[in-house]
């Protein structure tokens, strides 16, 4: 389903391409890293990609990104450690799922906007946020 979605849009991508899907380890290693079952949409695409060298991470991105934002954002936005990236916009906001205090996911996309260090809800679903993203609409 993922697949087939990213793969429409591959004309509306300057760059990139879609990538081999992620096995199981490489999954379980990123939910070992965030210390929490991902969401299981997420789950899903990159059982069928890897990320697409554009908008959406490979595993190993996510982990990269997100730590990164992490070292440079902890001391005066201690939130951006609740959130779990994997896109970005490539103005320096970035897409991801914020943690609710159960240390579960909430199954909505968010855009947190470095600038306001705040976020915003996008879209219901990983589906929505690709569609939208790529009919111009977030």
């Amino acid at each position: 389903m993922y697949l087939e979605t990213v793969k429409k849009y591959e004309n509306e991508r300057p760059y990139g391409g879609i990538e081999l899907p992620a096995d199981e380890q490489t999954i379980k290693e990123l939910e070992a890293y965030f210390k929490s079952v991902l969401p299981t949409e997420l789950k899903n695409l990159l059982s069928e990609l890897n990320g697409d060298g554009y908008l959406i991470f490979s595993a190993e991105k996510i982990v990269e990104s997100n730590q990164l934002l992490t070292e440079v954002w902890s001391d005066t936005y201690p939130d951006i450690s609740k959130f779990l990236f994997f896109a970005e916009n490539g103005c320096g906001d970035y897409y991801g799922y914020r943690m609710e205090a159960d240390g579960r996911y909430r199954d909505e996309i968010c855009l947190w906007e470095h600038e306001m260090q705040e976020s915003t809800h996008v879209a219901a679903s990983l589906l929505e946020f690709i569609e939208k993203y790529y009919h111009g609409e977030i």
